[in-house]
């Protein structure tokens, strides 16, 4: 499995053993594979998606933003050497 789609340091799975199973065996690259395909190899990666939350995953606080560990992040770097 590439770092990319390793669990944030957290030890948060991105996603469930169950669906993950289901989108490869329908041929499909999940997510994070896609991601690691379009990035240049060596850069600079922040998955912005994360920091968004500011923690607040569970929005306990009336001000944490919508997020659910569900979605996936929104990754920032250089691709294609652009």
């Amino acid at each position: 499995m590439s770092p990319i789609c390793e669990p944030d340091r957290r030890g948060r799975v991105r996603r469930a053993e169950s669906s993950r199973k289901r989108h490869t065996a329908r041929g499909k690259l999940l997510p994070c594979e896609r991601v690691e395909r379009l990035i240049d190899l060596g850069s600079l990666f922040l998955e912005v998606g994360q920091l968004a939350a500011g923690g607040l995953d569970n929005d306990e606080a009336p001000e944490a933003p919508l997020h659910s560990s569900e979605e996936p992040d929104t990754p920032r770097g250089p691709a294609l050497g652009q």
